[in-house]
């Protein structure tokens, strides 16, 4: 039994629950980015780092920030999951595989979308375009799928519109 010394937030699952989907836009949205930056950028935020989920299934890193705080983010591998989104959210003492807590929740406690978003852009921009400056990519939109894409793209991978064009 894990001991909290704050109360866990109400969005958060009882033990017994396992995962559950909880519904973003509410109580915080979500920044998810590739599971292979989660380190860099948790290192970076330090004491400002709120929870972080990794699901390792989708291989992915999901931070919780207030709602609305990063709708505008323009970072290509970062998906931002506000309104209309569901959240694999695991109870909080949950560190098994494959969807864990790496950073637990306390209290109602957030990660800053400002602090965030300038921790991610070096190891996004790294990752993603092999570049080496923090640098924020140019993100678009398929005309065909409404996926985002770089700029630069024709577009998105996953596109069932092979000859589409980003807009």
């Amino acid at each position: 039994m894990a001991f909290f010394l704050s109360p866990l937030p109400v969005w958060i699952p009882p033990a017994s629950a396992g995962v559950r989907d909880v519904p973003a836009g509410r109580w915080w949205d979500v920044a998810e980015a590739p599971s292979s930056v989660v380190w860099g950028a948790m290192a970076r935020l330090a004491w400002r780092c709120g929870p972080v989920v990794e699901d390792q299934g989708a291989g992915v890193a999901r931070w919780f920030v207030a709602p609305g705080a990063a709708e505008a983010w323009a970072l290509g591998a970062v998906r931002i999951l506000g309104h209309g989104h569901y959240v694999g959210v695991p109870p909080a003492d949950w560190t098994r595989e494959p969807v864990r807590w790496l950073l637990p929740p306390r209290g109602d406690c957030l990660t800053d979308a400002g602090a965030l978003r300038d921790a991610l852009v070096a190891d996004v921009v790294t990752v993603v375009t092999g570049r080496e400056a923090p640098t924020a990519v140019p993100v678009a939109t398929c005309s065909y799928c409404r996926h985002r894409v770089e700029q630069r793209a024709d577009h998105a991978p996953d596109c069932a519109w092979q000859p589409g064009r980003a807009r």
